[in-house]
Order: C-alpha cells, then sequence, then structure tokens
C-alpha cells in the first residue's frame, strides 16, 4: 500500500457535521496508539503523519491521527526492512 495520510483541518470539521473533536497532548496520543512520542515525532518529520498544533506551537492529536498512526506502525511492522517511506497508509 502506499497512499499518504492527508492533514486535516481541525477547523473545518464542523462544517462537516462533526461538533466536537477531542485533541491530546502528544504523550497521550502515543500512549493511545502504542507508540512512543518520539515515534509520532518521526512519523511527522517523514511526512507520514500532520498533527495540528496550538497557539505556542504544542502538537495535538485527533482520534484519526492516533488511528492512522496505529495504522502507519501495523504497515511499517508488515513491511520491515523495506524502510519507513515504503509505510504510507491513509486515514478516510
Amino acid at each position: 500500500m502506499n497512499v499518504r495520510w492527508r492533514h486535516h483541518d481541525v477547523n473545518n470539521l464542523s462544517t462537516r457535521g462533526v461538533t466536537h473533536v477531542a485533541l491530546r497532548a502528544i504523550t497521550a496520543a502515543a500512549a493511545e496508539a502504542g507508540l512512543t512520542a518520539g515515534t509520532l515525532r518521526d512519523y511527522e518529520r517523514d511526512g507520514l503523519l500532520i498533527p495540528q498544533r496550538d497557539s505556542v506551537g504544542r502538537r495535538l492529536y485527533t482520534d484519526r491521527d492516533i488511528e492512522a498512526a496505529r495504522r502507519i506502525a501495523a504497515e511499517r511492522a508488515r513491511t520491515r526492512g523495506r524502510g519507513l517511506r515504503n509505510a504510507r497508509v491513509t486515514v478516510r
């Protein structure tokens, strides 16, 4: 699978019928995804996951971001040995 997770705009979710979006800091998101904060930063650096940012630049993760991180990790494990850049996943 070689598709890419696309960034979604939390500010526009209300126009699509979503009234509440839970946002988590990186440590809480990493714990929920079963990963480390460093792994989430690696996914961002590699362009696999793009979290929201608050007004001072802290990363904020939605449920979709956490699910995407889990899927990226699963794909990375499945494609072990072929490199992280081959493990691009999308959540639709």
